[in-house]
């Protein structure tokens, strides 16, 4: 009689887990589809600031013109004046740009 019970009791949980497993089964994730991305480019270029005088207006004209081209200003990469094999000795500054394709 106790192994009847016991065989009744594991079936009927492994029926109850089999139903409460069917109940909360999510269907499958699915991407969503690659949406196109215009490349975009990028330009470092070191703008001279010199030791006197306007580095604002330097740094200003070269600005403005590379907006006027497409380029839109990112940031300063790196000061001139690091050390490292792939700076140059000049006084500037590194600008990054950065324009759609």
């Amino acid at each position: 009689m106790m192994r009847r019970n016991l065989g009744v009791a594991i079936l009927g949980v492994l029926l109850g887990g089999a139903g409460a497993a069917a109940l909360v089964h999510q269907p499958s994730a699915q991407g969503q589809p690659a949406v196109p991305r215009p490349g975009i480019e990028y330009r470092v270029e070191l703008v001279d600031v010199g030791h006197h005088g306007s580095s604002a207006g330097r740094m200003t004209e070269a600005l403005n013109a590379r907006a006027a081209e497409g380029w839109e200003y990112v940031g300063p990469v790196a000061d001139s004046s690091m050390d490292g094999p792939t700076y140059i000795r000049r006084p500037g500054v590194f600008l990054l740009f950065r324009r759609p394709k």
